[in-house]
């Protein structure tokens, strides 16, 4: 008996201590900022969105300080210093640091092998991200067959289909390789909350009647959400 009463005091000391240990990390909470405007921030907590005002704690979290870049909240009695769209779990070097630059992130680009023959496109990178505008830079290329009539549509998808949140864009095709520089924002949507998940490409020639030559699809992941600063 004296046997069996030890092991049990020992099974339930390690217990305990894993218990312990355990309690910091489950008491973290993912936290993203998806919109700031002057003291006033839009969270995502744990993948629910948050309106928090100075003034107004809610869920544990209390906002100090909100401007457009960046925001200051107390968590779980913890100061947190958070970028636009940047995750708690991201570190923080210090309150001197300035918004860094966004870099471009890659979301297509073709093989280098191959051969310039058919009109296409060649790489499309995001180079800008807010809740609510994205900027892509394409580069294509056009070998010409149609002449000077021939235009490139570029519209946002979602759940499978041209969304109406945002308007889709023409550009006219210029013969050779080219780099053009598209902006996306939410400015006519008369949603104010919606996901995308991709970007297409489609070029289209005049003659007697219109023909779509290309089509391209690229994977867009993206959240909008558009809001009014006051």
């Amino acid at each position: 008996e004296k046997i069996k009463m030890k092991k049990f005091l020992i099974l339930l000391s390690i217990t305990l201590n894993i218990a312990l240990w355990c309690r910091p990390l489950a008491a973290e909470r993912e936290i993203i900022v998806r919109g700031l405007t002057d003291n006033k921030a839009i969270l995502s907590v744990d993948g629910m969105l948050l309106i928090v005002r100075k003034g107004d704690p809610k869920q544990n979290i209390t906002l100090l300080k909100a401007d457009n870049y960046s925001v200051s909240l107390i968590v779980n009695g913890k100061p947190k210093t958070l970028w636009l769209d940047q995750s708690i779990s991201q570190s923080y070097t210090g309150p001197t640091v300035k918004k860094r630059e966004q870099e471009a992130k890659t979301l297509f680009e073709e093989s280098k092998y191959i051969r310039l023959i058919k009109s296409r496109l060649k790489k499309l990178e995001l180079v800008h991200e807010d809740h609510n505008t994205i900027i892509l830079k394409a580069e294509y290329f056009y070998s010409g067959k149609h002449g000077g009539n021939a235009d490139f549509v570029v519209s946002i998808i979602n759940n499978g289909q041209l969304t109406k949140n945002i308007e889709k864009q023409y550009h006219r095709l210029e013969e050779g390789t080219n780099i053009v520089e598209l902006t996306f924002d939410m400015k006519d949507s008369k949603d104010i909350v919606f996901y995308t998940e991709a970007v297409n490409f489609v070029f289209l020639g005049r003659k007697e009647k219109t023909v779509a030559f290309y089509s391209k699809t690229v994977k867009l992941k993206k959240y909008w959400k558009r809001i009014a600063i006051r």
